[in-house]
């Protein structure tokens, strides 16, 4: 493994210097592969010299440091789901697992997106074999639960990985949908987003490869959202005369901007940016509030409740009262800041 790691973080970026050892050979096919495939979840490696790779991220907090504060259930879930999907990635694009740096010093996770960043070696051969097992397990005897309903999750997630024999991607998948049927559909999802890496250039860290959103003119914009609602309407008139057995029961949010269908699972749902403390996340939004509203579901009725937001609540236009129970009906639209949701119920 390499003989000397420096990390080096400012405001635009993290700097993973490392030096390698006189036996490791840089592989020009794994630097071309990663160049290539742009996969996310990985600090972005360049051949500086001979022996030397620097590696440039995001900035994020090393999980030797972040794991000595309080974790959630959804943060430690979150960083299982991307620790299993980066091995799977690598293995999809035919890269050594071997190559992977499972080390807390150097795994780093962004306090803000909690998206997590790992370092691979491109080197021609590394006969250290890594052990996602044990890795895992420190994550999990160094987490630090915190207060909340679910604390049996450590415990579980121990014991489980005490009853594997090797790392299997697919099995932890099904213990961990087994505790958030939407976590690894989560990760997934966020590995379609837009992908940036930053390199060093003269003047510190520079942004390539970065994809540029395409701006829609706001009356298009607003022609769209109609057009949403419209076959939402019409879809759930169609699935209404479809089924025998009468309407289906399901209580959902829509989000008209990206059209995802967020199913209310439970009698208070919480809708909000920070997502160690929601229920569901609104991401890509600075007007929401970290915990903006929640969603009262008391038998067949439903209810919008603002949770003091800074910016507000509304239920078809009309902006509700904080604290305030406002019923809500099939078809309502509820905008939290200026971020527009269809309610299904």
């Amino acid at each position: 493994m390499a003989e000397k790691i420096r990390v080096k973080a400012n405001q635009s970026g993290l700097i993973v210097k490392i030096h390698l050892s006189a036996d490791e050979e840089i592989s020009q096919r794994d630097l071309e592969v990663m160049s290539r495939e742009k996969l996310r979840g990985v600090l972005y490696p360049q051949k500086k010299r001979r022996n030397q790779i620097v590696c440039t991220g995001p900035v994020g907090t090393n999980l030797l440091a972040l794991l000595e504060r309080p974790i959630s259930k959804y943060q430690f879930l979150y960083l299982m789901a991307q620790t299993i999907n980066v091995t799977q990635k690598l293995q999809k694009s035919e890269l050594f697992l071997n190559n992977l740096i499972l080390d807390l010093r150097y795994v780093y996770m962004s306090e803000k997106t909690r998206e997590v960043q790992f370092l691979y070696l491109p080197v021609v051969r590394n006969y250290v074999s890594i052990d996602v097992l044990a890795f895992m397990a420190a994550v999990a005897y160094r987490a630090i639960p915190a207060r909340e309903e679910d604390m049996g999750y450590l415990p579980r997630f121990i014991s489980f990985i005490k009853e594997q024999k090797k790392f299997d991607a697919d099995t932890f998948e099904q213990f961990l949908r087994k505790e958030n049927p939407s976590i690894i559909a989560r990760v997934k999802e966020n590995n379609q987003g837009e992908r940036w890496f930053l390199v060093e250039a003269s003047g510190g860290l520079e942004k390539i490869q970065a994809k540029p959103k395409e701006t829609i003119p706001l009356n298009q914009m607003n022609q769209n959202k109609k057009s949403m609602r419209r076959g939402m309407m019409q879809e759930s008139t169609l699935l209404e005369d479809d089924q025998p057995c009468g309407r289906s029961d399901a209580v959902a949010l829509t989000r008209v901007k990206t059209g995802e269908v967020v199913s209310i699972t439970k009698p208070v749902f919480r809708v909000g940016k920070e997502q160690c403390y929601v229920d569901y996340c609104v991401y890509n939004n600075n007007a929401v509030s970290r915990s903006h509203m929640d969603i009262i579901t008391r038998g067949n009725h439903h209810f919008a409740v603002d949770l003091n937001s800074k910016n507000g609540s509304f239920v078809n236009g009309v902006r509700i009262t904080p604290k305030v129970e406002t019923e809500i009906v099939d078809g309502d639209c509820i905008i939290l800041a200026d971020e527009e949701f269809v309610f299904q119920g």
